[in-house]
């Protein structure tokens, strides 16, 4: 009987050791903290491993959850990535997303402090990125100067900050932009003289930008390719900027201004 025992307490330490080890490698492999903070949306499946396509990463999470997830072989699909209200993320950080070779869209909504020119820069190494998203996100003197170096950027919107002129300036070198929405923003007096230059732009969204002087439209009429405008908190729709709307081949149009609301939609056919 005594050797029953002896075997029985052997089996037992060796299964306690194997165990030990065992939560040591999922410990050393997963960041601490617990996945409350995360939230992952699934819009669609890609195929039948039930690739996720869009992941959203909130309150709490930190760059160390990010390099992990975007490590996991199921999260390959994703083409869409929140980093909502996070803060404690760097550039370092950033270079997991090179992980996601389907990767066409990023979302910064609420940082609390300011992306770097160096963030920025990091998502010229996704191929595939098109649209850019910054919500409440502040922006450094120089943080813009690296979107030109972003191959296939299409769609960037920025909301609720203030640009410098020396952002503007870097937002005019892009010259892939079809959809540009600058909202809530504080922007310089040349600003529109820079989206004037802007000639692959198709979607002009200026909502609720206060200061625009109504001269400054007149900027806009080299975009050829301008389909589509809306703008506000202008002084007057005066007849000089009747002519300027009339100039551009726009298939719809809205401005609100202190003398009169205008909208209108197929000013021009787009043969035309």
């Amino acid at each position: 009987m005594k050797y029953f025992f002896k075997a029985a307490f052997c089996f037992f330490v060796f299964w306690g050791c194997c165990v030990s080890a065992a939560a040591q490698e999922v410990s050393s492999e997963e960041p601490k903290g617990t996945l409350d903070c995360l939230a992952i949306s699934t819009l669609n499946v890609l195929d039948s491993e039930h690739q996720f396509t869009r992941i959203l990463f909130n309150l709490g999470t930190d760059g160390e959850w990010l390099r992990y997830l975007c490590s996991r072989k199921h999260l390959e699909g994703i083409r869409t990535v929140t980093l909502d209200s996070m803060s404690r993320f760097s550039a370092a950080d950033l270079e997991c997303l090179k992980a996601l070779p389907d990767l066409k869209e990023l979302q910064f909504t609420q940082t609390f402090r300011a992306l770097t020119e160096q963030e920025i820069a990091v998502l010229a190494a996704l191929p595939k990125l098109e649209t850019l998203f910054l919500y409440r996100t502040p922006l450094e003197q120089h943080t813009l100067r690296p979107l030109k170096q972003l191959p296939r950027l299409k769609k960037l919107s920025i909301i609720y900050t203030t640009i410098s002129s020396e952002n503007a300036e870097y937002l005019g070198n892009v010259k892939t932009l079809e959809e540009l929405k600058l909202s809530m923003v504080t922007v310089p007096d040349q600003m529109m003289k820079i989206i004037g230059n802007m000639s692959s732009l198709h979607y002009l969204n200026l909502h609720f930008n206060g200061g625009i002087k109504e001269q400054y439209l007149v900027f806009l009429k080299p975009l050829k390719h301008l389909i589509s405008l809306e703008v506000d908190s202008i002084k007057r729709f005066t007849w000089d900027v009747f002519k300027t709307m009339e100039a551009l081949k726009l298939q719809r149009l809205k401005i609100h201004a202190s003398n009169m609301d205008v909208e209108l939609s197929m000013m021009r056919s787009p043969e035309e």
